[in-house]
């Protein structure tokens, strides 16, 4: 799934620069996070490489959002 998601926004997204993921749960036992969530983090290209580089920063992560719903839309989990 994290695949899937870091194809679609690096394909749509010309902005971002590269995207990872950290998945499991920290060292630290207070750390709420179970062990089969991930974080996915977004690196983005310095501003002036921009196609836009006046974009603000509400249109950038709605196009973000806009290409990890896309990558979703027909994903089914086998629910009823």
């Amino acid at each position: 799934m994290q695949q899937r998601l870091e194809k679609a926004v690096m394909a749509q997204v010309p902005e971002v620069e590269r995207m990872f993921a950290r998945s499991g749960t920290a060292e630290i036992a207070s750390d709420p996070m179970p062990p089969n969530a991930s974080d996915a983090y977004i690196m983005l290209k310095p501003q002036d490489q921009w196609p836009d580089p006046k974009k603000s920063r509400d249109e950038l992560i709605a196009e973000v959002q806009k290409a990890a719903e896309a990558a979703f839309q027909r994903t089914d989990f086998g629910c009823a």
